[in-house]
């Protein structure tokens, strides 16, 4: 096994043999992680059902500049049975390459005391493992899991934890995986969560070496690996009964990962908006801006009646300034219905004349900005069946609403 820095080379020189009793190593990344480090290993050293012996830690320090090269001093000098190892990189090299490089030393150590069989535990210096966590591991490996995936837990005490809604948002965006992954994964996985994570990822010495070693990523490695061990058929064991609390920080250092899906989930939350928020009288009262509607159309003779009349409604109510429908070429009778309702339609070509024939839907909507002087400006497909207001309200409710919103997208179902 080639180690993944010289660091770790150096490192691997440097220790002792491994314990014959030795049957797993747990890998931690740390970057300035003072405030987390000391629970993160606290939790490690009082796993329960494994003697000392049978396990050691290596953090791999990703150039620290904090003092958590001094708290693992302290913790090693208090706990002088605990098994721990530092490896430390001289410069950030990010927790993909730091976790490659603990992982390759930690397969080098099994290997040499002849454990394919070994596990290679992986967490993150931001969380504590279950007081069982290795226990319930190499019981799994012992009835043949060669790569297990933890159930990881967000701590509600963190400073930053995400709103409630965006907890909400979390959990209903992991009820999705779930469902997929029970789908898409081979039959011989064991799919009792959606989670593979830094967090907690384990997999056998046989295995890690089989694999490669750990994909060196600047984010996301743990989903390279896991496609990894997918294409050389090693099933994953994703196991609720191997649990890890984490940070729900949202300020993690990685441009991808576990904080950066929180607070993309505290973002969804805060700016999702349901159409139920806004009344027509409300959006009246609220407006200080012109608003236009742009409606392009082609062949909507069967939609475009109900979608015309709730555009006319809005315009002499006064929540519309213009409605313009951007017609190309259509034939079924689209433009004469828009017409009847009162619309002001135009050929898609006689817009911005000048340019040249429109090139698709995409050109024609835009043509139809420069015809409008409206401050907003919706856009509306016209082939959607059972159309209503609330399709318009909710769209334009968050733009008058909200002084900091530019753009608002809306969702739907296809039936």
């Amino acid at each position: 096994m080639i180690c993944a820095s010289d660091a770790a080379s150096v490192l691997a020189g440097t220790l002792d043999a491994p314990h014959a009793a030795l049957r797993a190593v747990v890998v931690i990344p740390a970057r300035d992680e003072a405030e987390r480090i000391r629970s993160c290993v606290r939790a490690l050293a009082e796993q329960e059902g494994l003697s000392h012996d049978s396990y050691e830690l290596i953090v791999v320090l990703d150039g620290c500049r904090d003092q958590t090269a001094t708290i693992l001093g302290d913790i090693v000098s208090s706990e002088p049975q605990l098994r721990l190892h530092t490896l430390e990189l001289p410069a950030p090299r990010g927790v993909g390459y730091a976790r490659r490089a603990g992982m390759d030393l930690a397969c080098s150590r099994l290997l040499a005391c002849d454990r394919p069989d070994g596990l290679i535990a992986s967490t993150d210096a931001d969380s504590v493992v279950a007081t069982d966590w290795l226990t319930r591991q190499l019981e799994l490996v012992r009835d043949g899991a060669r790569a297990i995936g933890g159930r990881i837990e967000l701590d509600p005490a963190s400073v930053a934890a995400p709103t409630p809604a965006a907890w909400a948002e979390r959990e209903r965006r992991a009820a999705e995986r779930v469902r997929a992954l029970r789908i898409e994964a081979p039959p011989e996985d064991a799919v009792e969560h959606h989670q593979f994570s830094g967090a907690s990822l384990s997999l056998t010495a046989e295995a890690y070496a089989r694999c490669g070693g750990l994909p060196v990523r600047a984010a996301l490695e743990d989903e390279a690996l896991e496609r990894e061990l997918r294409s050389r058929g090693v099933p994953i064991h994703r196991s609720s009964s191997v649990k890890v609390r984490t940070s729900a920080r949202t300020d993690g250092r990685a441009p991808r990962g576990l904080a950066r899906d929180l607070a993309l989930s505290d973002w969804y939350a805060r700016r999702s908006f349901s159409a139920q928020d806004f009344t027509l009288a409300r959006l009246l009262e609220m407006k200080s801006s012109s608003v236009g509607l742009v409606l392009p159309t082609r062949q909507v003779a069967a939609t475009i009646g109900p979608i015309a009349a709730c555009a006319r409604q809005l315009l002499d109510c006064g929540l519309l300034d213009a409605a313009l429908v951007v017609d190309a070429g259509s034939t079924d009778g689209t433009v004469d219905l828009a017409e009847q309702a009162g619309l002001v339609v135009a050929d898609e070509g006689s817009l911005s004349s000048e340019l040249g024939p429109a090139r698709g839907k995409g050109d024609a909507m835009w043509r139809a900005t420069r015809a409008l002087e409206s401050e907003i400006i919706l856009f509306v497909d016209t082939d959607t069946e059972l159309f209503g207001q609330h399709f318009l309200l909710g769209m334009l409710g968050p733009l008058l609403s909200e002084p900091d919103v530019q753009l608002v997208k809306g969702t739907f179902r296809r039936r």
